[in-house]
């Protein structure tokens, strides 16, 4: 019998922790309490440990301009708004670029 994975959302959540990181609202906890969400919920959700439920996907939305869920869901960025697409998009090459100078630096 096969194990659960740890973290079978880790997808979602590395697209939530990426969302708190374009919208500039700081660490988890600050963020948590800007959404209205239980701090403990939210770093299970960015950590990927539990799945975002509707109801607080359909809360990003109203709350976050240019949000769309199939980007939170499936990754899809056509329904992103240009501002916040761009925002998402410095935030993954300011990840990447970090992953690359700790890849040379373990060699």
């Amino acid at each position: 019998m096969a194990t659960e994975p740890k973290y079978p959302y880790r997808e979602q959540g590395d697209r939530l922790r990426l969302l708190r990181l374009a919208e500039k609202r700081g660490p988890g906890t600050a963020f948590a309490k800007f959404l209205g969400w239980n701090q403990s919920g939210y770093s299970q959700f960015e950590t990927g440990s539990r799945m975002i439920p509707g109801e607080k996907v359909r809360q990003l939305t109203k709350m976050i301009p240019g949000f769309d869920p199939l980007w939170l869901w499936e990754g899809r960025r056509e329904g992103l708004g240009f501002d916040l697409r761009r925002r998402i998009e410095a935030e993954e090459e300011k990840m990447a670029a970090q992953s690359a100078r700790n890849e040379r630096q373990d060699v």
